[in-house]
């Protein structure tokens, strides 16, 4: 059987995919009202349409005209959610359902079931409009906590805070995101990513873990990984499966100190949105794909370490980016993954939208790590259209 593939939307992991379902022997299709300049990817694929993602209409009848057999996207929610509903409309297979998205979506919700599942989260406080300082004090908040949307995703609306008043202020940053706010203690420590694929049984393996600071500094493996899988993943893989969460590839994210206390702080269905490397990109791709075809899932053993710097931009629009060729020719060098290019806008306070690129280095050790990272922020410079360097050192902030 020849899969017939329609993805919606064209963001990270698009490119990936196309490749990827070309090699499992699939035709590809690609959909949005962008042209193909904003929408490079197109080009990659078999066919592409011009059709907004949001018009199910016409893609359930253009779909059922072509034959499509599969609908997905990349890491973008909102597409993931219409190739949910389209797919439902054309009676197709897919990953999920809305009960269990719902689940997963609303970090209250999910958060939930992992104290059911004995799964280590963090104190939580919910909050609401019209709140006055007073009415936060009542909440007996064990500060430092941290304000964000219920449903949010890729960093936004989130605010540390150490007050009553900073509560407010933070609400008031969150509710430009979501109608839904709460806080939760907040963790001052490494963030590290749990990796799991699922077998044909469905039960969830955890095959990765990688770590983060500030959301700029990688390391795929986590150090942490030795703990996480005595520790905390024999409850996680329970709560998966009993979840009926088991097919596809899904990933946790948690907050370590180093007295390895452990907070769950979501988790996320879908592709990652930070690209970690050709090989783990590839491999997730070959993970949802082969079983959206029907394929034989697989279980993969990784021996790879490595570092990524993600590397952003402040306000401003990209004229030109030097220093490249110099990070490249340093010896433990492996790779870059660009998000953005020459001519892109970027605003402040958009999260992971002012990544421009990141850089992979072929090493985890903390020597080396310090070394390139004081390297990259020294030589690589976005020179904006006025002329100034609009890199934005997070790691400073």
């Amino acid at each position: 059987m020849t899969h017939k593939l329609l993805l919606l939307g064209d963001s990270n992991f698009t490119k990936e995919l196309i490749l990827n379902a070309r090699k499992l022997g699939a035709y590809v299709i690609v959909s949005d009202n962008r042209s193909t300049q904003e929408s490079p990817d197109k080009l990659l694929a078999d066919e592409y349409w011009d059709v907004d993602i949001n018009d199910l209409d016409e893609l359930e009848k253009r779909c059922k005209s072509e034959g499509v057999t599969n609908v997905y996207a990349g890491v973008h929610e909102t597409c993931l959610l219409r190739a949910m509903e389209l797919s439902e409309r054309l009676g197709l297979d897919y990953y999920t359902n809305k009960e269990t998205w719902n689940l997963i979506g609303d970090k209250v919700l999910f958060k939930e079931q992992c104290r059911k599942y004995n799964v280590p989260v963090a104190e939580d406080y919910m909050l609401q409009d019209g709140m006055t300082e007073a009415d936060v004090d009542a909440l007996n908040m064990n500060y430092p906590v941290i304000v964000k949307p219920i449903d949010g995703s890729s960093g936004l609306g989130i605010t540390i805070c150490h007050n009553s008043a900073e509560v407010l202020e933070g609400y008031k940053n969150a509710r430009l995101y979501s109608e839904r706010i709460f806080a939760e203690k907040y963790i001052d420590g490494t963030m590290v990513s749990m990796y799991y694929c699922f077998d044909d049984e469905g039960r969830a393996h955890l095959f990765a873990t990688y770590d983060d600071y500030k959301m700029t500094v990688f390391r795929i493996f986590s150090p942490y990984e030795e703990f996480i899988r005595k520790n905390v993943n024999p409850n996680v893989e329970k709560m998966l499966y009993e979840l009926g969460i088991r097919r596809g590839f899904g990933f946790l994210q948690m907050m370590m100190d180093s007295d390895n206390n452990c907070a769950v702080l979501e988790m996320n269905y879908r592709l990652a949105g930070a690209l970690v490397g050709e090989q783990i990109n590839n491999l997730l791709c070959q993970m949802v794909l082969r079983d959206m075809f029907g394929m034989e899932r697989l279980i993969p053993q990784l021996d790879l370490h490595m570092h990524a710097i993600l590397l952003y931009a402040k306000a401003g629009t990209i004229a030109k980016i030097e220093g490249l060729d110099e990070i490249k020719a340093r010896e433990d060098y492996l790779m870059e993954a660009p998000w953005r290019k020459v001519g892109d806008t970027i605003e402040n306070n958009t999260g992971l939208r002012q990544v421009v690129t990141t850089l992979f280095f072929n090493n985890t050790t903390e020597e080396r790590q310090k070394e390139n990272i004081e390297f990259v922020y020294d030589t690589i410079k976005f020179v904006g259209t006025d002329g100034e360097n609009i890199l934005l050192n997070k790691l400073a902030m």
